[in-house]
């Protein structure tokens, strides 16, 4: 159960980085 948990953390964290640089790249391209 803890390495489900921690696989779960990881690939919401990389979910998480994805968001942000997605987002990072949408304001650049309009700004």
């Amino acid at each position: 159960m803890h390495w489900m948990g921690h696989r779960v953390f990881l690939t919401h964290m990389v979910m998480w980085l994805v968001h942000i640089d997605y987002w990072g790249a949408t304001l650049v391209a309009a700004g």
